[in-house]
């Protein structure tokens, strides 16, 4: 599924998440991956500075995904697009 995409530098800032080949709408392109911790193991991390706060990913009450690089990039990527989709019904 990899090959679907890659992260690269993007022209506007940081990096971003870019298709490799026109995707069927409905297509699975990823599953995340990343390590399962406990929230007291995330909050070690965020203090170390390890993690951000805003990095891992809530699975349950006090268990927490932190996401792989390209997971943490998937996902951030799909929140600004739910977002802007929100935003733009809303004003229709």
């Amino acid at each position: 599924m990899k090959d679907l995409f890659e992260i690269i530098k993007s022209k506007i800032a940081g990096n971003g998440v870019f298709a490799c080949e026109k995707i069927k709408n409905g297509r699975t392109i990823f599953l995340l991956s990343g390590e399962f911790c406990t929230i007291e193991e995330m909050i070690k991390r965020c203090n170390e500075g390890v993690e951000e706060p805003s990095d891992p990913l809530g699975v349950e009450e006090e268990e927490y995904l932190d996401l792989d690089e390209v997971s943490e990039h998937l996902i951030t990527r799909a929140i600004q697009i739910l977002l802007l989709e929100a935003k733009t019904s809303l004003l229709l």
